[in-house]
């Protein structure tokens, strides 16, 4: 049996949690329906009567009508279940639900039933939210709609016929075209922006993109400038999809470890962005 720490084990892109706020938001809730003891837990509900949230993305108003349950639990913690209706300043509506946990010293917890201002440092609170919507804006006056792409032949077939297709899908309506990229592969071209390069050239409208490009292979700059090349030629159609990539042989190919693919995406994507 292996002695390794487990903890060894995990990629380089997830033994770090990154997390950035989404948004503040502030609630008022009704004094609550005390229900009491179930056979369950001590319950009581209290009425979302409004409210507002902003961020760097979102902001608006919590619509009246909301729930808040609060469950008391036999070890003096309370479990919490929220569920609000969010509408944005541009009129979209969100559907949040969140569940939690607060806990703390009795008399801590008490001062919080009381009202009064307490440091968070005094207890332990946690939630996860859940969001839902089914619309980007009523300002962009559409519903979200279903876009299809297409990943034509590639590596099995001849360049004109490549080429052909993505003419037809076009013609047909699709939205976007999608190369991807593997290294002595029977089934994909290696150099995505190359390819859609000339698609360009036999295409008007569709969109074109990357599915993905490895980006851990190349330098930054060199992306970002042949896609940048590729983005005019096509007269801004370009999507740049990228990617971490899976297959040893082609890390091993290119001097890389694979062991390094999460720290040089992460790196790079930084760098081609700017």
């Amino acid at each position: 049996m292996s002695t390794n720490s487990l903890t060894s084990l995990l990629p380089t892109e997830i033994s770090v949690l990154r997390y950035q706020p989404l948004l503040v938001f502030h609630i008022e809730v009704k004094p609550p329906s005390v229900i009491g003891a179930t056979p369950g837990y001590d319950r009581r509900i209290g009425e979302i009567a409004g409210g507002r949230f902003e961020g760097e993305r979102l902001r608006g108003k919590i619509i009246t009508g909301g729930s808040d349950w609060q469950s008391l639990r036999s070890d003096g913690a309370i479990t919490i279940n929220v569920r609000l209706v969010m509408q944005t300043d541009d009129g979209a509506l969100i559907g949040m639900t969140y569940l939690g946990m607060r806990h703390g010293p009795k008399e801590v917890m008490e001062r919080l039933a009381r009202g009064e201002n307490v440091s968070p440092s005094e207890y332990y609170m946690r939630v996860t939210p859940y969001f839902e919507t089914t619309r980007f804006s009523r300002s962009s006056e559409r519903e979200a709609a279903l876009e299809i792409g297409l990943s034509p032949l590639q590596g099995q077939a001849t360049f004109d016929e490549t080429l052909r297709e993505c003419e037809q899908a076009e013609s047909a309506g699709f939205s976007s075209i999608w190369l991807g990229e593997h290294h002595n592969h029977p089934l994909l071209y290696p150099a995505p922006l190359i390819g859609l390069a000339a698609v360009a050239g036999r295409t008007r409208t569709i969109r074109l993109g990357t599915g993905v490009l490895l980006l851990p292979l190349y330098h930054p700059l060199t992306v970002a400038e042949e896609a940048a090349m590729v983005d005019v030629i096509s007269g801004g159609r370009l999507i740049l999809g990228i990617g971490a990539g899976y297959a040893p042989e082609e890390f091993a190919a290119f001097g890389y470890s694979i062991k390094e693919r999460g720290s040089r995406l992460e790196e790079s994507a930084l760098r081609t962005g700017r």
